[in-house]
């Protein structure tokens, strides 16, 4: 499996999760580390991606990296969420 294989694989995978697949964006990164995929949902489906407690994105990550090592890639996979500041307390979000 190469790595446009594999960011069609995961795109495929995250489509069966999310209500909206069409706005669904993946970009892909090679560096010396390996493969990055940089994935983009829409507002309403970052919470089906993350699952409780991160479940979901971890088992996604966990799928990712061993489905990569299958086609001697090194991928990982990051969830761009861009309106959350890791300084914010928990709280500050809540309504």
């Amino acid at each position: 499996m190469n790595s446009q294989e594999l960011k069609d694989w995961l795109h495929a995978i995250i489509a069966g999760i999310v209500s909206n697949p069409d706005k669904i964006e993946i970009e892909q990164e090679t560096d010396e580390m390996g493969v990055k995929y940089t994935v983009r949902v829409a507002e309403e489906d970052r919470g089906k991606i993350i699952g409780r407690k991160g479940a979901n994105v971890g088992a996604i990550r966990t799928l990712l990296l061993i489905a990569g090592y299958r086609g001697d890639i090194r991928a990982s996979l990051i969830l761009d969420v861009p309106d959350i500041d890791p300084g914010r307390k928990r709280e500050e979000y809540l309504p």
